[in-house]
């Protein structure tokens, strides 16, 4: 983990030989020497050049999700977190990762989740994890609450169970979602639209009364350990706040 916004150090940890630094090089030429000198817009050189940087982070060992905040990106490449966030975005269009996996990033962010004011929050550092969670929660049906500080998700404890649900693997998800539905038929609603998807849990919960809701709420996430542990462990603060709360009514 960076403590100092040293960017001459910064560059040191990223590249620490010369094999790494030609690498960058090799990526470079490629955008002037192949009959196309001096054709590549300055942009396009500039989001070339970030991407190479911000991979480097991504794998080097020594460093956190802390390190590629905005933040921390602004003070040492001195520029804006703004056009931090925007470089973000393009870089995951032109650059995109290989292999990544949203579920396997998401459990990493899960133990920083938070229950405040009857909602969960958190706060997501990698503009592509946030970007990939705003696109599954959207298909579920919901939406993220827009919040002021950036990168932050912000959602009410169904669509945080929906979203849990849809982090675990193929066949622990269909466990899963077959619980829900019994959990949701105990309780008198139409289990038969959750399970095949005609209605997210939100949109079941909207129109009961407060008592029923917060029961079946209760029931599904204290479910949610006991069908997989691999995505419910790292979220035990924040399901164990959402049981505490619940548990009140």
């Amino acid at each position: 983990m960076f403590i100092e916004y040293d960017s001459e150090e910064w560059y040191r940890v990223l590249f620490p030989d010369d094999k790494s630094k030609a690498e960058a090089f090799d990526k470079l030429a490629e955008m002037y020497y192949k009959t196309n000198f001096a054709t590549t817009p300055k942009a396009e050189v500039d989001l070339f050049m970030f991407s190479v940087y911000l991979n480097r982070l991504y794998q080097s060992e020594d460093v956190q999700e802390q390190d590629y905040s905005d933040y921390s990106l602004s003070r040492v490449l001195g520029i804006t977190q703004n056009r931090v966030s925007s470089f973000k975005e393009r870089m995951e269009l032109k650059y995109p990762r290989e292999a990544y996996e949203w579920r396997e990033s998401f459990k990493n962010v899960l133990p920083k989740a938070e229950f405040v004011d009857g909602k969960v929050q958190i706060y997501i550092y990698d503009q592509r994890l946030f970007t990939e969670l705003k696109n599954v929660i959207y298909l579920l049906g919901s939406y993220s609450e827009e919040r002021l500080t950036k990168q932050l998700i912000v959602v009410t404890p169904p669509v945080f169970v929906d979203l849990m649900v849809e982090a675990f693997d193929v066949a622990t998800k269909e466990q899963m979602r077959e619980e829900l539905q019994r959990i949701l038929e105990e309780n008198h609603l139409d289990g038969e639209k959750y399970i095949h998807r005609k209605k997210n849990l939100k949109q079941i919960l909207r129109d009961q009364k407060s008592e029923i809701a917060k029961a079946v709420i209760l029931q599904a996430v204290k479910a949610i350990p006991i069908i997989g542990d691999a995505v419910a462990e790292p979220a035990k603060t924040v399901l164990d706040s959402i049981i505490k709360e619940y548990s009140k009514y």
